[in-house]
């Protein structure tokens, strides 16, 4: 849960009951404002005293979201070194909602819109970003005020829209960083119970967590590997992870033991596997292919073989064939329906096929709280 470091000060014993219930708070600047009106120097001051009123009230914190999603690059230099593990800012747009419905937006809707400057999840991938030493968490909208006030489509229609946000994550194997604010609650307790229901009844299963266990893993993963030794008796791999690692064969004939997951492939029960013969089950790259893509790649799990015998992987890609998509989930895509043999590590632990994490910005708790949001910036 997000919380303004200025609201942290003034209610610390209320924050640390909040923290004691089991809830994960976050940064959420000191002051409530848009973060890219801001310089870097702005910035920087803005980010210290948040982390200074955590600290003196005892409130622990692993990230940070800015108010109305308003981080961007450009601050990268401003965050205090080591301040932070994960971001949670970069915001992604699911085409939930009728575009009838959507026809009838209020000024509310449009002035988020505005803020949030979401990607579209027709071209993206929801999955964390490595950037530097920071994780960033992508979170999905349409959010509680969209759908409420901006949309006016109530408790049903906001259960609907996030309840199809679930199905989608889950179809595609992502994560759902669900942004409500406490003072909707009430509204939202509906969709709550029916997002948890619904994603207790989701076969594989979704890892319900908080952002810092969402960030642990994910540089956990960062730091796999994998051993490939091939002699005359076969492809003899060996995955470096821990233990909560998934790793994923699919079209690979083996003796190991493994057992059916989902979307043709299966689980290796083991660390280890030989492949006999065919295809190297890699994605061979070419050396024309951007670092960028190679990174993406390497993110989603997949082992990518840039040596000279990359062309002969079951899949290969170069210029040439990158050049047929337009955005990163083609290829994603197109890699999933290919029926070449395929080794992997999945995105997340335990055999889960997709992520649900529930998170509320704090704005305020109390209307001088939310009063100050509008007094001019340097005037709190």
């Amino acid at each position: 849960m997000p919380v303004p470091g200025r609201v942290v000060s003034k209610n610390g014993q209320f924050c640390r009951d909040v923290q004691d219930s089991g809830v994960e708070l976050a940064v959420h600047g000191h002051d409530h404002l848009d973060f890219r009106a801001l310089t870097p120097e702005e910035a920087s001051h803005q980010f210290v005293m948040a982390e200074d009123a955590f600290r003196r009230n005892g409130i622990q914190f692993e990230g940070f979201r800015c108010p109305y999603l308003s981080y961007s690059d450009n601050l990268l230099s401003a965050i205090p070194n080591g301040a932070f593990k994960y971001s949670s800012n970069r915001a992604i747009w699911w085409d939930v909602v009728d575009r009838k419905v959507a026809s009838n937006e209020t000024a509310v809707f449009g002035k988020l819109q505005h803020f949030y400057r979401a990607e579209s999840s027709n071209a993206t991938v929801a999955i964390p970003r490595l950037n530097g030493h920071i994780v960033e968490i992508p979170a999905s909208l349409p959010d509680d005020i969209q759908l409420l006030d901006g949309l006016k489509l109530g408790e049903k229609g906001l259960a609907e829209a996030w309840t199809e946000i679930l199905r989608l994550t889950h179809r595609r194997g992502e994560v759902f960083t669900l942004l409500f604010h406490p003072e909707l609650f009430g509204e939202c307790k509906p969709a709550f119970e029916n997002i948890l229901t619904n994603a207790r009844l989701l076969r594989p299963d979704v890892w319900v967590a908080p952002l810092r266990e969402v960030s642990r893993w994910w540089l956990e993963k960062s730091r796999f590997s994998t051993k490939v030794n091939d002699d005359a008796s076969g492809l003899q791999m060996t995955f470096e992870c821990s233990g909560r690692a998934t790793v994923l064969i699919r079209n690979v004939q083996t003796v190991e033991l493994t057992h059916p997951w989902d979307a043709g492939y299966s689980v290796l029960e083991g660390r280890s596997v030989t492949v006999n013969g065919g295809q190297h089950p890699f994605i061979g790259i070419s050396p024309t292919i951007p670092d960028k893509t190679k990174a993406f790649l390497s993110e989603q799990g997949y082992i990518l073989d840039t040596s000279h015998e990359a062309p002969g992987c079951g899949l290969y890609l170069d210029s040439e064939s990158l050049s047929k998509f337009n955005n990163e989930l083609q290829l994603v895509e197109y890699i999933e329906l290919s029926p070449a043999p395929l080794v992997r590590f999945w995105r997340w632990p335990n055999e889960a096929k997709s992520v649900l994490c529930v998170t509320g910005d704090l704005d305020a708790t109390s209307l001088v709280d939310y009063a100050t949001r509008f007094l001019p910036f340097g005037a709190h």
